[in-house]
């Protein structure tokens, strides 16, 4: 996808910073992108949980998000 430019709040920029200076994740010290992008994935997985339990096995949504997991 590339480069994306987002507004973070004072709170999430100090956690980043912490996560990235703290954090391990697959064994190792993370990257801002990389720590962006498992919580992207991790949220998304959330979502998905839920509405899985309550779409229709036929819901377009719930195909399309089948997809990205």
């Amino acid at each position: 996808m590339g480069r994306v430019s987002y507004e973070l709040s004072e709170e999430n920029r100090r956690r980043l910073e912490l996560l990235t200076a703290f954090g391990i994740l697959n064994g190792r010290s993370p990257t801002k992108e990389e720590i962006v992008n498992e919580c992207i994935r991790a949220y998304f997985m959330e979502v998905f949980g839920r509405y899985r339990e309550q779409a229709d096995p036929n819901d377009m949504m719930l195909r399309m998000m089948e997809e990205v997991t």
